[in-house]
């Protein structure tokens, strides 16, 4: 049965490298003709990316086909994410997961980008903000997991406050850093029309910032989804992050490693919705 297993690996990592080499080799081609055929191309070598990763993880695969230690293969990944999607275990933890960032990113991202706004506009503000948001930003968020248990327990308060403290300073600094890449020469028409700090705040600083601001967002998304596995795998009765410590505790590899694909897909998901609402929303800025 081993022997029949290394075989199927074998092939399988020999069918995926073919393939990624071949897929390569076209978009290569494609690639030096006309514009049409670049962006096939184009397209072509993202598919030939992925090939490859698959190829690396399959004969990965066949190094560890046993034991607790085993890496299971993309087709076992597959069939477990499948799986798990079917009886309702992976949704149920992706929605639990998906709630708790939604509430902690959203109050991170109103009041970040608010104080970012001000500490970017006002000296006054900045002086009295920036240099403690510098000295906040530098703990490593997970220094606060233990902090955060003390005050807020174990319950989802607990686990909105990680997402929170993990991406709020990193979105203060960010944001202020974009409204002083604004051009000086935009406030002095702001003054030059009669407008006052507000009235440049308001008229200028925040349209000229909102595309940094989402890009800025797309950034942070990534953090939160981080900080909150290491939230989750303490006192949570579900989640990604509590799948995954589950799995990992009873050895079932294939929906660990299910879960943890959860988080890639998850990400890619995210990450192109919000760069698709940054093109409709902000043409002008492209």
């Amino acid at each position: 049965m081993a022997a029949v297993d290394n075989l199927l690996f074998a092939v399988g990592f020999a069918a995926m490298a073919s393939l990624a080499f071949c897929v390569a080799r076209i978009a290569y081609g494609r690639a030096r003709q006309s514009k049409g055929s670049a962006r096939i191309g184009s397209t072509l070598l993202v598919l030939a990316g992925v090939l490859a990763f698959l190829s690396v993880w399959w004969l990965l695969a066949g190094f560890r086909p046993d034991g607790l230690t085993r890496i299971p293969s993309p087709i076992s990944t597959a069939f477990a994410f499948g799986r798990m999607a079917i009886d309702g275990t992976l949704l149920d933890n992706v929605w639990a997961s998906f709630s708790r960032i939604i509430a902690g990113f959203a109050l991170a991202s109103i009041f970040g980008v608010s104080i970012g706004w001000l500490a970017g506009s006002f000296v006054t503000v900045n002086r009295l903000i920036v240099p403690t948001n510098s000295f906040l930003r530098y703990i490593p968020p997970t220094a606060f997991v233990t902090l955060l248990i003390v005050y807020f327990g174990i319950g989802e308060s607990y686990k909105f406050a990680v997402v929170f403290v993990s991406v709020i300073f990193f979105i203060v600094q960010m944001t202020v850093d974009a409204v002083e890449d604004i051009d000086v020469r935009y406030r002095e028409m702001g003054l030059l029309a009669g407008m006052d700090s507000f009235g440049i705040l308001w008229h200028i600083i925040i349209p000229g910032t909102l595309p940094r601001v989402l890009d800025i967002l797309r950034v942070n998304i990534s953090g939160a989804w981080t900080f909150l596995v290491a939230a989750e795998v303490i006192g949570a009765d579900g989640g990604l992050g509590h799948l995954i410590a589950v799995s990992q505790r009873f050895g079932r590899i294939e929906d660990l490693f299910a879960a943890i694909a959860a988080f890639g897909i998850i990400g890619l998901i995210t990450d192109a919705a919000m760069r698709l609402i940054g093109l409709r929303l902000f043409k002008w800025a492209q």
